[in-house]
């Protein structure tokens, strides 16, 4: 478990570098550097959850289970990226941080689910996550792209 939670702390804390050295004035990230943060946190947030893949690769087509280590996996993945804090979306921030570092194509894709699912609250952080991945394909049937692997 140590080991698992020291690479999770690794790959959240060179996303968080990235997060905090890019400004509005900064170049967006490109689609290859997320995916490839997403995917080392993706593999981290699995281990740690316990989440089948295949549940995984079912919620990316939009099959989304009511199953509770699907949900803690991306509680674990909101956390570690800062969507979410103390039961809450951090609607302000997200926006900031979409606007600044984001390539068009994905601002285009997760600025509406900021904007519609920012009302969510719930005090267990895989309830939260597992309410906003749902709302995420309510408003627009699109993949997310935070746990693509």
């Amino acid at each position: 478990m140590c080991g698992r939670m020291s690479g999770l702390l690794k790959v959240s804390s060179i996303f968080l570098v990235c997060l905090c050295f890019y400004s509005e004035a900064s170049p967006a990230l490109t689609e290859a550097q997320i995916e490839q943060v997403g995917k080392a946190m993706a593999n981290m947030c699995m281990s740690s959850s316990g989440v089948q893949r295949s549940l995984i690769t079912k919620a990316m087509n939009g099959e989304i289970e009511d199953d509770r280590k699907l949900k803690c996996f991306f509680g674990c993945i909101m956390e570690a990226v800062q969507v979410t804090k103390n039961g809450r979306m951090q609607p302000d921030i997200l926006k900031r941080r979409a606007n600044a570092m984001l390539p068009k194509s994905m601002r285009e894709m997760i600025l509406p689910t900021i904007d519609s699912c920012s009302h969510h609250e719930h005090e267990d952080k895989c309830e939260l996550a597992y309410s906003i991945v749902k709302c995420h394909f309510e408003v627009n049937g699109k993949n997310p792209f935070f746990f693509n692997f």
